[in-house]
């Protein structure tokens, strides 16, 4: 099959018309020629290859200013420097996959391989200060891509009349590469670091290179290093998720099942702890410093013992030395999504057609990176989860919940 979208959009420059976006895709079921061994079971494969378009935001063309007023005299500030010849950003997306049904049908498998071409991306650039113009100007620079797996398998282990076990589990990768910037320096945006040969939005900061030597911090970048001498620690959003649910069934009709989830690859910033730290909150991560550097639990400073401290108690737990660039971590994780038991209660509620006990445990059970030392991999900032990066700073993550419901219809 195959199909073409004509997009037009007042939010284009100038010079921009219509944006024709087209696609194909197609399947063949392979299980269904003579030649296929019939032991093999039924396998389809399948592709697919189409462009898609993210158009920019409905004023990042126009020029704007905003008015003030002071001593009763009126004015205007400059706004957005605007960009007439913006348009969307082009995506080119392929997938290879194919889809099988093995053991008659006590196993399915779904595979699927992605590469995905981004040209023209639309990215909010800063401004030359000397234009007058402080605010950061959506542009398309350069082209990034994404590439990754997606697998998924679900198979029935045993099933007899009382007893049963589903297993299934999932692996999703997805890595991300800026290619090329069209011309343009390396910049900041959006929390990330946007940099040729890395990851869009990367995490930029210091690095500790001896965390836990008694020794002065050295913080010398040696390796994925910006022009400035920052460090590149890696990716924002996470290259690795492994998903896991098994599914048990007991006699009497009782069902136990349980569904896991692992992330990897993706770095988050300690916003808090920071925050803390500079306003000389005595913070947990600082335990060990505190009876060196404030000797007999008082409030004044005191680094006459500071060689008795590790590189990393010295660069943050001393107020005046902390700085925000160096509180990334690995956001590795694992949690129990939910564990739920169900319980038929028909006998229990004789006039009910039927009824249920459910008994859920969500997020109950995790591991966290040890190097992440202070709270939840799943924080948010203050945009929540419509931010592209996350941060550990304002919001909750997921509450780990237990839940007894009793459902019945009559």
């Amino acid at each position: 099959t195959g199909g073409v979208r004509l997009d037009g959009n007042s939010a284009f420059g100038k010079s921009l018309g219509l944006q024709a976006y087209p696609k194909v895709s197609g399947s063949y079921v392979i299980s269904e020629e003579p030649f296929w061994p019939q032991t093999l079971g039924e396998v389809k494969l399948r592709g697919s290859l189409g462009w898609s378009g993210r158009a920019p935001g409905a004023f990042d063309a126009v020029r704007s200013w905003t008015a003030i007023s002071s001593n009763n005299q009126s004015g205007f500030l400059p706004g957005q420097v605007g960009n007439a010849d913006i348009g969307p950003e082009r995506t080119r997306e392929a997938e290879l996959g194919f889809d099988a049904a093995l053991l008659h049908n006590r196993m399915t498998l779904e595979v699927t391989w992605y590469h995905r071409l981004t040209t023209h991306a639309l990215f909010p650039v800063r401004q030359v200060p000397s234009d007058g113009f402080i605010a950061s100007q959506p542009k398309n620079v350069g082209s990034l891509s994404n590439t990754g797996i997606e697998l998924a398998v679900n198979g029935t282990v045993f099933a007899k009349p009382e007893w049963g076990l589903d297993l299934g589990g999932s692996v999703y990768t997805n890595h991300g590469l800026v290619r090329d910037l069209g011309g343009a320096v390396p910049f900041a945006a959006g929390g990330g670091w946007v940099q040729p040969g890395f990851a869009p939005m990367a995490a930029r900061g210091i690095i500790i290179n001896n965390p836990d030597a008694f020794a002065p911090p050295d913080t010398v970048c040696r390796t994925d290093c910006t022009s400035d001498g920052f460090h590149i620690f890696g990716p924002q959003q996470p290259t690795l998720i492994l998903g896991q649910q098994l599914t048990l069934h007991l006699p009497r009709g009782l069902t136990l099942s349980a569904r896991g989830e692992y992330q990897a690859g993706a770095w988050i910033q300690d916003g808090a702890s920071f925050n803390a730290l500079t306003r000389s909150v005595r913070w947990p991560t600082c335990g060990r410093a505190y009876p060196i550097i404030y000797p007999g639990g008082g409030t004044t400073l005191d680094t006459t013992n500071i060689s008795q401290l590790t590189a990393r108690e010295r660069k943050e737990c001393i107020p005046g030395n902390a700085n925000s660039d160096t509180f990334w971590f690995p956001q590795d994780f694992w949690k129990l999504r939910d564990l739920t038991l169900t319980v038929p209660m028909g006998w229990a509620i004789r006039r009910a057609n039927s009824a249920t006990l459910i008994i859920t445990a969500q997020n109950y059970f995790r591991w966290i990176n040890s190097q992440l030392r202070m709270f939840d991999p799943e924080m948010v900032g203050r945009d929540a989860l419509d931010s592209q990066n996350r941060d550990i700073s304002e919001h909750v993550p997921p509450p780990a919940v237990i839940t007894v419901a009793l459902r019945a219809t009559f």
